[in-house]
């Protein structure tokens, strides 16, 4: 990707979404934009250097838990829920890959008696759960892995890592599985997002040719490689044997 293309995809996001994301969601994308130009100006700038003690940091942008992409609240088989993404994508030079990726994924319960069960929650949640945020009931974890980590390179985990403020009760280790899942950006979880929580307003989105165009970056720089190795595996064209091998970050030799 390059950072042209990014820019383009967060400025689409803001504009095509606009009646589904919460008020402050421009100001989000607009940080992000941000971002992306000032640290491929310092990336540019460092690589022309070339200096051995001037390393080439990655560019790309971060979207925080303190202040994350937010929808609008939905209301699903009469639960009132809100979604939203915290993401960080690093690019290193214009490859089509992130040099890193994370992203989460969180669907916020906003009714009082889901946030707290009066017969089932232990007394002290309720103090920690924040009535006008609500309280996390479903956490993805969608990640490009780090070196040297076990796992599929592209994966998926339920739950992962939360932050206290979510009041999300899971142990730690049922964040394992890490599932092989395709590779997930901000663009494509918003899809997801839209696709799931707001069907109405999806159905005039996906027609639109600035959306196709953003979808289609996406998909060519990140599914493109990733169904050629799944399909080369399949039909045994890989030293792999296991599809899941051939999938698997680090090395079993």
């Amino acid at each position: 990707m390059t950072d042209g293309q990014v820019i383009q995809a967060l400025e689409v996001l803001r504009l095509r979404f606009h009646r589904i994301l919460e008020s402050n969601a421009p100001q989000v994308l607009e940080q992000a934009k941000a971002q992306v130009r000032d640290t491929k100006r310092e990336h540019d700038e460092r690589l022309r250097q070339r200096r051995r003690d001037y390393p080439i940091g990655p560019w790309g942008y971060r979207i925080s838990p303190e202040m994350p992409l937010r929808f609008q609240d939905t209301m699903i088989n009469d639960l009132w829920l809100r979604v939203d993404v915290v993401c960080e994508a690093l690019w290193i030079g214009e490859n089509n890959e992130p040099h890193s990726q994370l992203l989460v994924v969180r669907v916020w319960a906003l009714n009082d008696d889901v946030m707290f069960r009066e017969d089932w929650d232990a007394p002290g949640i309720k103090a920690r759960v924040n009535p006008e945020y609500g309280r996390v009931m479903l956490r993805l974890h969608f990640e490009r892995a780090n070196p040297n980590q076990q796992g599929p390179l592209y994966h998926v985990q339920v739950g992962g890592n939360a932050w206290p403020n979510e009041c999300c009760w899971l142990h730690k280790a049922i964040s394992m599985p890490r599932l092989a899942y395709p590779p997930m950006d901000l663009v494509l979880a918003c899809e997801m997002i839209a696709a799931n929580f707001f069907p109405a307003q999806y159905r005039q989105i996906r027609t639109d040719n600035s959306w196709k165009g953003i979808v289609r970056a996406s998909q060519e720089s990140l599914l493109g490689p990733y169904y050629s190795t799944c399909a080369d595996a399949a039909a045994g064209k890989c030293q792999n044997v296991s599809l899941l091998d051939e999938l698997w970050n680090t090395s079993w030799t």
